[in-house]
């Protein structure tokens, strides 16, 4: 039984090599990558809107509101200022450690490369709309393991 189990968790794992224990919030951020051309559709250290994580967002969001938001994905949540007046208009933010797709294993391979900016506007009414922006090295680049790795620039907004 236990070979079993070993068999079938090693067939779930590409070349043996996953990144486990990811959050939610990582996985519905996820960029989509290419297999055929070993890279991602969207591009990285640029904000770009996310399609799958504005839906994500919005099911919570209609599920337990603004509350569901900061609570299970932390997200920070400030009022936004907008004309006409709006209650319902919030940005919320959030950073994380951000993991790559199994396929972009590179020269040598780490679970986290860099990290994800989060932005995501909410209202009016229920309605979001969400961009991220990845900041990592390049696909393919070689990353030093340890407290070596240099933090990339943030972005100019």
């Amino acid at each position: 039984m236990a070979m079993l189990a070993l068999v079938l968790a090693l067939a779930g794992c590409k070349d043996g090599l996953h990144c486990p224990g990811r959050e939610p919030l990582d996985l519905a951020a996820n960029y989509r990558w290419l297999i055929s051309e070993q890279r991602y559709v969207e591009p990285l250290n640029a904000w770009t809107r996310n399609e799958p994580l504005e839906v994500f967002l919005l099911k919570a969001y209609r599920e337990g509101g603004l509350d569901a938001l900061q609570t299970r994905y932390r997200l920070a949540c400030t009022a936004r200022t907008v004309t006409p007046p709006c209650e319902s208009c919030f940005t919320c933010r959030r950073t994380i450690a951000k993991s790559v797709d199994d396929g972009d294993i590179g020269p040598n391979f780490h679970c986290q490369i860099g990290e994800m900016l989060i932005e995501a506007d909410v209202g009016p009414g229920w309605t979001i709309s969400a961009k991220t922006y990845w900041r990592r090295p390049p696909v393919g680049s070689y990353i030093p393991y340890g407290p070596t790795v240099e933090r990339p620039a943030a972005p100019r907004q």
